[in-house]
């Protein structure tokens, strides 16, 4: 079976226990195909921060396992990483190198890297090259973070509540750039989020995350990230 028959993600039987002894994750069963848009909506400490730690590799399962084409991602580290991008709201992204430093620092590391995209969307957003990453403001943190995982090429991006820290105008920006992605380039991608509407209006695929369990969502007919693409679509959103 070739990568492109496979399916992206695949989660299996993966449980999250921690010391306290207090399950955060019971049993989570998923597939996500290739080129698909799967989104996760839960109520704060619901367990999805939790979740895209485990899918990020920042964590290991207390059971279970977590598969990127076929391959565990505790078993293949190095092919792993240059598969998939994290794009965590808490994410302190080596706060004292200055912003240029650290882009040509991944461009080395990451073989697929986009320097020309990655530059492109600095100047578009205003990131200011020679600052510290600590001294940039949540916003332009936010946009940082996402450049830099739309920069790597991914095949699966991960990502914990796209725009948190942003307005509403900017949070949709931020959706339209992944649903872009996925259209041009056919990443995956798997995000969280507490707002139900995100997950109806965006993803191909949606759950809740409840008492640590994943549950299907009902979706909206012909929407999804290629919709999300179409000007109707996004004149719905602010509509609405």
């Amino acid at each position: 079976m070739t990568v492109s028959e496979q399916p992206c993600l695949v989660i299996k039987n993966v449980s999250k226990r921690y010391r306290s002894g207090r399950f955060v994750l019971r049993n989570i069963n998923l597939q996500v195909p290739q080129g698909y848009v799967c989104g996760i909506v839960g109520a704060p400490g619901t367990g999805k921060t939790t979740l895209t730690r485990l899918l990020g590799g920042l964590i290991r399962p207390t059971t279970g396992e977590i598969c990127i084409f076929g391959q565990n991602i505790a078993q293949d580290t190095p092919y792993y990483r240059q598969l998939v991008s994290c794009v965590l709201h808490d994410s302190a992204l080596y706060p004292k190198f200055k912003v240029k430093d650290l882009l040509l620092w991944l461009q080395r590391l990451y073989r697929h890297w986009d320097e020309k995209r990655c530059y492109s969307l600095v100047r578009g957003f205003e990131i200011p090259l020679n600052r510290k990453v600590n001294q940039l403001s949540k916003e332009k943190h936010n946009w940082l973070s996402l450049i830099i995982a739309l920069s790597a090429r991914p095949k699966l991006m991960i990502v914990d509540e796209p725009g948190k820290e942003l307005s509403p105008a900017e949070k949709r920006e931020m959706l339209k750039l992944l649903a872009q992605d996925v259209v041009n380039h056919g990443t995956t991608v798997v995000f969280t989020t507490s707002i139900e509407d995100e997950i109806r209006e965006f993803a191909d695929y949606g759950f809740r995350l409840e008492a640590g369990q994943l549950f299907p969502c009902e979706l909206k007919k012909g929407v999804g990230h290629e919709a999300y693409m179409q000007p109707f679509a996004m004149e719905r959103m602010v509509q609405s």
